[in-house]
């Protein structure tokens, strides 16, 4: 916290203005450890630490750049971090305009590929009684595209992530809510902002209407009882600001602090004793708002439900916040879930996270599909009845000593590793082997065989696979 206190010396008032010394915004370390060598010196790697410890450590650094900023803002109206201020006032970040101008299209290909597992995945799911469901948040950009910029114009594509995937999403009939589309169409008879002005993603408010929305669709396709958690009565409040509704506001790091006059938050209630659902969650920023404004997770889902941030790591439950989506076991993730959620805003699908959590989940209910077809024995017998793979495998055999029984099955393991789930076990089978004293028998079979440990891993792997799977 920084005081500064200004005293006018033909005045009798003292002013004193406080504000708080800590800049909002993602931090990206640097090492800037000086390591005083000659050769260091002469590349001026020493010269850049110094300058960088300089520029961190100098004092009153924070104020220094907010006071920056404000002049920025105050005489130019400029702000900095990619964010713009449209003709009323309002913050929103230039990578917003361009993606409703259609800038990151990823194009028609990756688009279909990704609908079409999706429709895989959604028709597999309903063999089973569980739901998939696609939403698409609300964007901001789109909701006041009015009050984007004539310099933009010349950006705008003929296709958008949106337009396109929205086409798509709708022509394979995949279950989706589009909050895109449904607040532009009841903007005008809302009483409360769907985006505040400094703030870039739903408001506290909004966020309320596609929550419940949400779980009512869902309680419909479960066949649970349906409820709306808000009461008509709202709270407005003007020195207390909730999560996100001010977030491009603090961004901004002014010396003065801006904010809108009066924010509106509803009154929750959350019925009791409700069945609480099993879900898997995978999303960006606007699927935090779930649990930053109000406790809907911890109100309607299990305590083993998941929200997996951008297919990256767990962002709830708290309890296990920041665990790595890598380290976890595909089959705990995906299996037994009562509905799969995918939120998706129009500038995040060309960041991959949903088309990776939808090629993950298409390669892992594939492989269950398939499961027992992921026999050596019958895969090998299924070649040596296939003249044209057989003899293209006996070529590849007389160049080495391995029998053709092996070869046979070191072709099979091949093709199953195509599958990415597959791999993904058959990866942590083998390094859980290595880790206990199976490992040595590993060794002395391999030498028996007349074979590398590798090859060897890959069929006490397989066989592991086969028993854990109860794959005949």
């Amino acid at each position: 916290m920084i005081i500064i206190v200004i005293i006018l010396p033909k005045l009798t008032k003292v002013f004193a203005l406080t504000f708080s010394d800590n800049l909002f915004g993602v931090v990206i370390p640097v090492k800037t450890n000086v390591d005083y060598t000659f050769s260091n010196y002469l590349s001026g790697e020493i010269q850049k630490k110094i300058k960088i410890n300089l520029k961190n450590k100098i004092g009153a650094r924070n104020f220094l750049i907010r006071a920056y900023n404000q002049i920025n803002y105050s005489l130019f109206k400029m702000l900095s971090s990619g964010v713009i201020i449209l003709s009323d006032g309002t913050f929103i970040k230039e990578d917003d305009i361009k993606s409703f101008c259609g800038v990151d299209y990823v194009g028609f290909n990756k688009l279909n590929d990704f609908v079409l597992k999706l429709s895989y995945i959604q028709k597999q799911l309903k063999k089973d009684n569980k739901t998939l469901l696609m939403v698409i948040g609300a964007d901001k950009a789109g909701s006041i595209s009015e009050l984007i910029p004539k310099q933009y114009d010349n950006l705008k594509k003929d296709s958008t992530n949106y337009t396109v995937l929205s086409h798509l999403l709708k022509m394979n009939k995949i279950n989706t809510i589009d909050f895109n589309k449904y607040f532009n169409e009841i903007k005008d008879t809302l009483k409360y902002p769907v985006f505040y002005k400094y703030g870039i993603h739903w408001s506290g408010y909004s966020s309320t209407i596609a929550a419940d929305t949400i779980y009512n669709y869902i309680s419909s396709q479960l066949k649970l009882p349906q409820h709306k958690f808000y009461s008509k009565a709202l709270v407005s409040v003007s020195d207390s600001i909730a999560f996100t509704d001010n977030d491009l506001g603090e961004l901004s790091n002014l010396l003065f602090p801006i904010k809108e006059r009066v924010y509106y938050y509803p009154k929750l209630v959350f019925p009791k004793n409700e069945k609480k659902i099993n879900a898997l969650i995978v999303g960006d920023s606007f699927a935090q708002s779930f649990y930053g404004f109000y406790p809907y997770y911890d109100s309607l889902l299990t305590d083993n439900s998941r929200y997996w941030y951008y297919n990256n790591y767990l962002s709830w439950p708290k309890k296990d916040e920041g665990l790595i989506f890598s380290s976890v076991n595909y089959i705990n993730e995906y299996s037994n879930r009562d509905i799969y959620v995918i939120i998706e805003t129009l500038t995040s699908f060309s960041q991959n996270f949903a088309y990776e959590f939808v090629n993950n989940l298409y390669n892992f209910i594939k492989f269950k599909e398939i499961k027992n077809n992921f026999s050596l024995n019958k895969l090998t017998n299924k070649i040596k009845k296939n003249c044209e793979l057989l003899n293209g495998i006996k070529l590849k055999v007389i160049s080495n000593k391995i029998s053709d029984n092996l070869k046979l099955k070191l072709e099979a393991i091949c093709f199953f590793e195509q599958n990415k789930v597959y791999k993904a076990i058959q990866e942590e089978t083998i390094k859980e082997i290595k880790r206990n004293s199976l490992y040595n028998l590993v060794i002395k079979k391999a030498e028996n065989n007349n074979i590398s440990i590798e090859t060897q891993l890959l069929f006490e792997a397989h066989w592991i696979i086969e028993q854990e799977f109860k794959i005949n």
